[in-house]
């Protein structure tokens, strides 16, 4: 069952998506929420935010975005 995202565990991800990996906030929001959510379910809210992550295992920081007119 899909549980809908409060915001608080939104303002979460975006304030914190910079500094940890998706795993280490979907631990965060779990013992936040007192329920299971995977670093897949975060991943994609991230994503839906429009908030990209750089490439490569382990990095945390964000890509810029473009300022294209």
């Amino acid at each position: 069952m899909n549980k809908k995202w409060t915001d608080v565990e939104k303002n979460y991800i975006a304030n914190h998506a910079n500094t940890m990996t998706d795993e280490e906030l979907a631990r965060q929001i779990s013992a936040l929420r007192l329920s299971t959510v995977s670093k897949d379910c975060v991943r994609k809210m991230r994503q839906r935010m429009g908030l990209k992550k750089k490439h490569g295992r382990g990095v945390c920081q964000l890509q810029e975005k473009d300022n294209e007119v």
